[in-house]
């Protein structure tokens, strides 16, 4: 199986643990890039550089079937 994005690092298929990145930042184009970026990196390297970056808040779906997020994304659940 391989994935659709692709690692600029590799320039092949991303190979990560993450299924599905949600990231909540000041614009549409900076949640995607971060999303896109967390998701190429894996959880920990990923969740480490959203941790790090302005995003509000993220969620992470792991292969695994755990939901990760971050501290700071409960101040945007109901």
């Amino acid at each position: 199986m391989r994935h659709h994005l692709i690692d600029p690092r590799t320039n092949r298929s991303a190979v990560t643990d993450v299924v599905q990145m949600t990231v909540i930042a000041p614009s549409a184009r900076e949640a995607e890039t971060l999303a896109k970026a967390a998701l190429i990196l894996g959880s920990a390297a990923g969740l480490a550089l959203l941790d790090r970056s302005p995003a509000a808040g993220a969620i992470c779906l792991l292969e695994s079937g755990a939901v990760i997020a971050l501290p700071r994304t409960t101040a945007w659940l109901a």
